[in-house]
């Protein structure tokens, strides 16, 4: 006969009288439990690097799409400069024109008296 070796788990205590046999876990059977343990320590060590390198790459991608978004409002506000600029190129045109004919009308009204 072969010995077995395990370990004796705490004794709970009896109610009224009845009487709890002892209970016995096997060495064995600590190592599988063990085992098990570190399998699903490993499995959620696993999904947790997935998870970080999913994330990792989102964060990324996102980054990457403001990045070209930020261009694009870059471009439009120098596309909206450049147009105030003929704007106000144009109202000061307007402006000269303006006093110029004012002039010329005073130049007339003088020469006409």
């Amino acid at each position: 006969m072969a010995p077995a070796y395990s370990f004796l788990l705490d004794k709970p205590q009896g109610n009224g009288g009845t009487t709890i046999t002892n209970q016995y876990l096997t060495v064995s059977k600590l190592y599988e439990e063990m085992k098990l343990q570190q399998a699903d320590t490993a499995n959620m060590r696993q999904e947790a690097l997935k998870l970080r390198h999913d994330t990792n790459t989102s964060f990324t991608l996102l980054t990457s799409q403001l990045q070209q978004k930020f261009d694009h409002f870059d471009k439009k506000l120098a596309e909206i400069a450049r147009q105030n600029d003929s704007n106000s190129d144009f109202i000061n045109l307007e402006q000269k024109y303006i006093q110029l004919e004012q002039k010329y009308s005073n130049l007339e009204q003088n020469y006409i008296t």
